[in-house]
């Protein structure tokens, strides 16, 4: 009994540390978009990946930089210089809605943006249920 337990967790650790280290690679499907030149907004879905029939909202941050959006960087290139700080704009949801598309946009909702509890910048639409597989627009 004491060796097949001692088997058991033998053969786990392995999962459990390539789960725990996050070393398997994590993909964020959030867009970048820079708008007007000074503005960055990232959005995407606050659950990832969005599952069909299952309750989700719309994730945006938006960030203000004085000098304009830096370019992103690849990954594994080096930024030159310092990184480049922007100011999260709070108020965005006294002036913004988001649309949600899907099927070419045959379907589309729009919610109201709410500020995302506890961190500047950030805001919520929702909830939303994804019904069809495919990929999704928000404008």
């Amino acid at each position: 009994m004491a060796l097949r337990l001692l088997v058991a967790v033998f053969a786990a650790t392995p999962v459990l540390v390539i789960a725990a280290s996050g070393s398997t690679g994590t993909v964020s499907a959030h867009e970048h978009r820079t708008v007007a030149e000074n503005y960055e907004f990232v959005v995407g879905w606050t659950g990832e990946p969005a599952i069909g029939s299952q309750p989700n909202a719309v994730d945006l941050r938006i960030t203000f930089f004085a000098g304009g959006v830096p370019e992103e960087q690849e990954e594994g290139e080096e930024a030159e210089g310092e990184a480049v700080e922007g100011e999260p704009v709070v108020g965005a949801e006294e002036t913004l809605n988001v649309t949600v598309s899907t099927g070419g946009g045959a379907a589309s909702t729009e919610v109201p943006l709410e500020p995302a509890f506890g961190e500047e910048g950030a805001y919520e639409g929702g909830p939303i249920i994804p019904t069809q597989p495919g990929d999704y627009t928000f404008v």
